[in-house]
């Protein structure tokens, strides 16, 4: 804590040392104030800026968005066209196989038909 002499006897120190206190008062709260707008500005920058890196992350992340809902589109059809291929390939297979089925069956009665003609007795029966 600083010392004061009475009032009633300043001295020439005394009385400058108030001035000097006066002056580094109000140099002081110049100073401050002057901080005190620097950082307000600072805030308006850094909000601006923020706003600014917001808006673009957003833009970004919708675009990417947009990017990633096309290509899902573009394999949703490429998945169907495959599909309704496969669906045709198994159905002509289908077909096939009922055809082969078909032979199979004839084939099996004319080599019965053959083995009656010439008499061969079959060995399995």
């Amino acid at each position: 804590m600083i010392r004061r002499p009475p009032r009633s006897t300043q001295s020439r120190s005394s009385a400058a040392s108030d001035v000097y206190k006066r002056q580094t008062q109000s140099t002081w709260g110049q100073n401050s104030r002057k901080e005190i707008q620097t950082l307000r500005s600072d805030l308006v920058a850094l909000e601006h800026f923020n706003k600014e890196a917001s808006n673009e992350i957003t833009k970004y992340v919708m675009e990417e968005m947009l990017r990633v809902e096309k290509e899902f589109k573009r394999l949703l059809n490429v998945d169907a066209a495959e599909n309704t291929f496969l669906k045709q390939q198994v159905n002509q297979l289908n077909q096939d196989k009922v055809k082969l089925q078909q032979n199979a069956l004839i084939l099996e009665t004319r080599v019965h038909e053959g083995e009656t003609e010439v008499g061969f007795k079959n060995v399995y029966d």
